[in-house]
């Protein structure tokens, strides 16, 4: 079963407005969701950050198992939908290692609500 172990609001250098992160935890398995809102306060986007940012994350969490850490990047679009009419996208992302041991080279395999909540085991929520 998933747990949920953290909800935060995570600010990052160059944003303005916050994203969320939430982590789930269970059976040697770290899931980190990365929720951005749409929204005319500029900046960076997570999606240029997403390395940085996971690096930290799993700093933070220091998953115990053999790096089973997976991000998953998920838009909000409340002020209209995006160019394929979507009010919300999520995105598996991979990564490679940095010498430094950090994330890098992030790499993204677009994905739907229904595989995201099948993987939390709970629903997505705003």
């Amino acid at each position: 079963m998933t747990a949920k172990t953290c909800d935060h609001l995570y600010r990052y250098e160059g944003r303005r407005a916050p994203c969320r992160i939430r982590v789930y935890q269970a059976a040697g398995q770290t899931d980190c969701l990365a929720t951005e809102r749409q929204g005319a306060e500029g900046g960076t986007a997570i999606t240029d950050a997403a390395a940085r940012i996971a690096t930290q994350v799993e700093r933070w969490h220091r998953p115990a198992h053999d790096g089973q850490f997976l991000w998953v990047e998920h838009w909000q679009l409340p002020r209209g939908p995006g160019p394929r009419g979507e009010w919300e996208t999520f995105a598996f992302v991979a990564f490679q290692r940095g010498a430094g041991g950090g994330f890098c080279c992030p790499e993204w395999r677009s994905t739907g609500r229904e595989a995201v909540e099948a993987l939390i085991g709970a629903a997505v929520e705003a």
